[in-house]
């Protein structure tokens, strides 16, 4: 029996399941931390991969730990609307026969702290936070990309083209095809309470920019600002994402989740629309979501 030992763990924003993305290009613009623990927590450890632009991460699902997944052969993927069944091995569900999972992830920077802590500043992770990583490899594109002229399958998957380019924006919002945002942008300027550092996030260019767009709107400071912004466009990117469980199809619901020590609540209603009207990113997806934010609560850090 293998016993294996995890080298680093995940600092992350999604600090629930219901806040995590099916993919993590969906969300690419969610930063992470990945924090190497001893012994590995040596820059040895890291020599030469900051010459590389890519990174796979081997982590466990330790959030989806069950007694039962062992015994588990099919799992019912989203992507068929949760009512068809496919064998496990042909899906990347997160209930696995030993809870592994596999994350492409953009390689920011190599962080080596006063205290000791080394770090990589990661891009586009699709894992909780405090998810323990047992593995890191460089991504080396001619030996992980099928080759030139070989047919490549997906299966039963599509690609949600929307997501896998830039969004246009409206202010804070971002332009979704088949979601419509119903409420102020101002219930959103508690995340500017975030204790998150993202200045770091942006260029002095960007961040004059912001200030010139929002700076008669809202009365926050830069940093504040940049928080703002930032949380913002993860948070309603997520929600765009359609979170709820396919089983759920009341053509209005209020969810919630936590996301970034926020608890967030919105309400959400779908108004069918005729079927080459129909926008939404996955198999279950019904007509047009309007959106609206209830509530953006700060938790009790103490």
């Amino acid at each position: 029996m293998y016993h294996l030992t995890p080298v680093g763990k995940i600092n992350s924003l999604l600090t629930d399941k219901f806040s995590v993305p099916r993919q993590g290009n969906l969300i690419a613009d969610l930063i992470c931390e990945l924090e190497l623990l001893p012994p590995y927590n040596n820059p040895q450890a890291l020599e030469q991969i900051a010459g590389f632009s890519h990174l796979w991460l081997i982590g466990i699902f330790s959030a989806n730990v069950q007694s039962n997944n062992a015994q588990r052969l099919m799992v019912r993927p989203p992507r068929l609307g949760g009512n068809q069944r496919v064998g496990v091995f042909a899906s990347r569900s997160s209930f696995r026969p030993n809870n592994l999972s596999l994350s492409l992830v953009q390689l920011r920077q190599v962080k080596i702290e006063a205290s000791g802590k080394v770090k990589l500043i990661i891009q586009g992770c699709d894992l909780i936070d405090q998810t323990p990583i047992v593995d890191i490899k460089p991504y080396i594109p001619f030996a992980d990309s099928p080759l030139p002229g070989q047919e490549v399958k997906s299966g039963y998957v599509q690609a949600p083209e929307t997501f896998l380019a830039p969004l246009e924006r409206q202010g804070l919002f971002p332009q979704v095809p088949g979601v419509v945002w119903e409420f102020a942008p101002e219930l959103l300027l508690p995340l500017g309470q975030s204790s998150l550092a993202c200045l770091d996030y942006f260029s002095p260019e960007q961040l004059e920019a912001l200030e010139q767009e929002f700076a008669s709107q809202f009365k926050l400071s830069v940093e504040q600002l940049a928080k703002v912004f930032y949380l913002s466009q993860i948070l309603l990117k997520l929600i765009a994402l359609n979170p709820k469980p396919a089983y759920k199809q009341a053509c209005e619901l209020e969810f919630g989740m936590s996301f970034a020590n926020f608890e967030v609540r919105w309400h959400e209603r779908t108004q069918n629309e005729p079927a080459e009207h129909k926008q939404g990113l996955f198999a279950q997806d019904q007509g047009v979501r309007y959106i609206k934010l209830l509530s953006v609560e700060k938790k009790d850090e103490s």
